[in-house]
C-alpha cells in the first residue's frame, strides 16, 4: 500500500470516527429529551411525542399499554359501552348478564341513560371517559394508518385481523 493510500484511509477513518461521535452525542441528547418528556405533567402528550420517534412496533405496544391503563380505570360495563360506542351501536345491556352494573355506572357519572330509547351511552364529560376515548382515538388513528406490512405481521402473530372495531379474543 502506498503512503498516499494509507494517508487517505487514515483521513477516511478519522472522518468516520467524527461522524460516529456526532451520532453518539445525538443519541445521548435524544435519550435525555425522552427522559425529560416522560417527567412532564401531561404524560399523554409526552408519550405521544416519544411514540412519534419510536419504531412502529414499540409505538403500537405503547398505545396498547396506555389504552389498557385508561380502560382499566373504568368498570367493565363502561368498557363494554365504549366498545359499542366505537362501533356506532346502541348499548342495551341485558339484566341477566350485567344486573345493576349499568345503573351503578350511571350513578357514578360514567354512563347516561336514554329513557325514550332504552339504551345507555358513555358520558363524554367524565374525565376518565375522556382519557379512555383519547387513548382509543390515538390507537384507532394508528391502526388506520398502519402499513399493510405491519398489519400482516400482526395478523400472522396473533392469528386475527388488526381491526379496531373487533372484540379482543385474547
Amino acid at each position: 500500500m502506498s503512503a498516499d493510500e494509507a494517508a487517505r484511509l487514515r483521513r477516511e477513518r478519522d472522518e468516520y470516527k467524527r461522524e460516529y461521535e456526532k451520532a453518539d452525542d445525538q443519541i445521548s441528547k435524544l435519550k435525555k429529551t425522552n427522559t425529560e418528556l416522560a417527567q412532564l405533567k401531561d404524560q399523554q402528550k409526552a408519550a405521544a411525542i416519544i411514540r412519534k420517534n419510536s419504531t412502529q412496533s414499540k409505538a403500537f405496544e405503547e398505545l396498547i399499554r396506555s389504552t389498557a391503563k385508561a380502560l382499566g380505570s373504568l368498570p367493565r360495563v363502561v368498557q363494554e359501552a365504549l366498545f359499542y360506542d366505537y362501533r356506532d351501536e346502541e348499548f342495551r345491556p341485558e339484566y341477566d348478564k350485567w344486573e345493576n352494573a349499568p345503573k351503578d355506572a350511571e350513578e357514578h357519572g360514567f354512563l347516561k341513560y336514554n329513557d325514550e330509547e332504552g339504551w345507555f351511552s358513555v358520558n363524554g364529560d367524565n374525565p376518565k371517559i375522556g382519557n379512555a376515548k383519547s387513548a382509543l382515538d390515538e390507537l384507532r388513528r394508528f391502526v388506520g394508518k398502519a402499513p399493510s406490512s405491519f398489519c400482516e405481521a400482526y395478523d400472522h402473530e396473533y392469528e386475527e385481523l388488526l381491526d379496531f372495531r373487533s372484540r379482543d379474543r385474547r
